[in-house]
């Protein structure tokens, strides 16, 4: 079952993309843009933290700070990219 929500996820995210022409991950202009970015570097630190806690030998309880904060970075981050998109696709701007 997990493995048919793992292959459908493409194909409907590809068959909206040539329906409606509009794709998640092409943001649309340079604000959506930038925020798509930041989302995915504060993302790609938050995992990288796991590395510190390995290296630095901290207690296992530390890793709720980095998960904690992406977790509202993704929150925030993900509903300012949203709405920086649909003002984008809206106005026309084009990356």
């Amino acid at each position: 079952m997990i493995a048919l929500g793992v292959i459908a996820l493409p194909v409907l995210s590809a068959t909206y993309s040539r329906r409606y022409g509009v794709a998640i991950s092409k943001p649309a202009g340079p604000r959506s843009r930038r925020l798509l970015l930041l989302a995915l570097a504060v993302l790609l630190l938050g995992m990288a933290s796991s590395l510190a806690f390995k290296f630095l030998s901290l207690e296992p309880w530390w890793a709720i700070v980095p998960a904690a904060t992406a977790c509202v970075a993704t929150i925030i981050l993900g509903r300012c990219y949203d709405d920086a998109l649909r003002r984008e696709l809206a106005a026309g701007v084009h990356a």
